[in-house]
């Protein structure tokens, strides 16, 4: 089942990659579409932290992140990202401590954070 969905969500990215950054949808769908994706990926996240399992590939992940932030941006969303923490009331320990650390988002955001660091 796993496989199919990454699968679906693959197609989807490489079908929306192929269009527009701003899709030319009606306000109503543009809401609909970014409510489908915030759900998702609220529900991904849930599987992450509470099951300690990954629902779908990183890549998956990071490119419909991107995709909903588009979309916000597209609409006049506010695009401010609250950050994907483990549960504060949970007994179960995150298999992997460092997860959920943000990701940079190219080359040069790479080289611009290890400017003026050592011992990398």
């Amino acid at each position: 089942m796993r496989l199919w969905k990454s699968m679906a969500w693959g197609i989807l990215l490489w079908h929306s990659q192929s269009g527009a950054l701003c899709p030319a949808w009606p306000p109503a769908r543009a809401a609909e579409e970014i409510t489908r994706l915030q759900q998702q990926l609220a529900d991904w996240n849930d599987i992450y932290w509470k099951q300690g399992v990954s629902a779908v590939d990183d890549s998956v992940y990071d490119q419909l992140s991107a995709r909903l932030v588009q979309w916000q941006r597209c609409v006049g969303q506010d695009v401010s990202s609250t950050p994907v923490s483990p549960p504060l009331n949970g007994t179960t320990m995150h298999p992997v401590a460092h997860t959920g650390v943000r990701k940079l988002a190219d080359r040069q955001a790479v080289e611009q954070w290890m400017r003026g660091r050592s011992e990398l």
